[in-house]
Formats: C-alpha cells, sequence, structure tokens
C-alpha cells in the first residue's frame, strides 16, 4: 500500500513563485530590444510560456496543504 506524499503550502508557494519568476524573465528576454537572435528569442519565448504553465499547474497540483511526517507514511514492501 502507497499514498502520495503531499507538499506543505510553502513548498507549494515556492515552487510556484519559482515557475512563474523564470517564465517571467525569459519573457522579459524574449521581446524586441533585448539583445540575441530572433531564433532563440522565440526559444526563450516558448520557454518562458512553458515555464508559466508550469508554475499555474504547481500551484493547482493536489495536496491537502499539510506534509506528513515521513514515519507516517505508508510504503509497500517488497517481500
Amino acid at each position: 500500500m502507497t499514498t502520495r506524499q503531499t507538499d506543505c503550502l510553502a513548498c507549494r508557494i515556492t515552487g510556484t513563485a519559482t515557475f512563474t519568476g523564470l517564465g517571467a524573465y525569459a519573457l522579459w528576454m524574449s521581446r524586441e530590444a533585448a539583445p540575441g537572435g530572433r531564433g532563440s528569442k522565440r526559444i526563450i519565448a516558448v520557454l518562458g510560456a512553458a515555464m508559466l504553465v508550469g508554475g499555474y499547474l504547481r500551484w493547482n497540483q493536489s495536496g491537502s496543504g499539510e506534509a506528513l511526517p515521513a514515519e507516517r507514511i505508508p510504503v509497500s514492501s517488497k517481500s
């Protein structure tokens, strides 16, 4: 029997902020006035959009909001 471990609220906030911040920075660096070629800016824009989606998905990840201590999580044994 296995139980999925949930993340605490602080972990979800940190992960969401990281993904969203990186996504926003990448989109900022892909703007027309930023240095670099057109192809590399497109790649950076796609990666930035993917990071923003990752931040959204990270925030909406299902979880109870409180982490379980490791000793209370049932784990299947391979006996």
